[in-house]
């Protein structure tokens, strides 16, 4: 698990050869936005998880329904609005 993630820390995950050896992801609690969460949709690495937890990160509902086609188990609980754009000036 990465708890407490970024988005730099996601794109050095993605392009690390780590990620192709992985059955779990946990990259919950933290700052990543919808930008790295499309990189993350996009790794073809990503498809081959059991388990993928982004929950209460700034990831938008439209990009966690997008996640959620793929063949795995998404948790993405949020304790963020449903439908945010921007990031909050004062968090």
């Amino acid at each position: 698990g990465l708890r407490n993630n970024y988005d730099e820390l996601t794109f050095a995950l993605i392009n690390s050869p780590i990620i192709g050896n992985l059955v779990e992801l946990n990259i919950s609690a933290g700052e990543m936005t919808d930008i790295a969460a499309e990189a993350l949709f996009n790794c073809p690495a990503i498809r081959q998880l059991d388990t993928l937890d982004i929950s209460y990160n700034w990831v938008n509902y439209e990009m966690r329904q997008k996640i959620n086609q793929l063949n795995i188990n998404l948790i993405c609980e949020s304790d963020k609005p449903e439908d945010y754009r921007f990031w909050p000036a004062n968090e």
